[in-house]
């Protein structure tokens, strides 16, 4: 999906961790481990020219994809 040809379109759904839990031994979380791999994730995509689309649901997950499919269907 980052190398090839330019035939891709993404959508990286994202959302907060309401549990998380720290990284034995560091200073910060595997929620925040996750959100730096999805973050560097997409701005490889948009490096590479990819057309990419990152939607935030927030905390809660059910009610943000209740919007986004009522966006989707509008």
């Amino acid at each position: 999906y980052k190398g090839g040809p330019n035939s891709g379109v993404f959508i990286q759904i994202i959302c907060d961790d309401p549990d998380d839990l720290p990284v034995p031994g560091r200073r910060y979380s595997f929620g925040v481990v996750k959100a730096a791999q999805a973050l560097g994730d997409f701005r490889v995509l948009q490096e590479r020219g990819r057309r990419a689309l990152r939607v935030h649901l927030g905390s809660d997950v059910k009610a943000g994809l209740a919007l986004l499919g009522r966006a989707l269907e509008a």
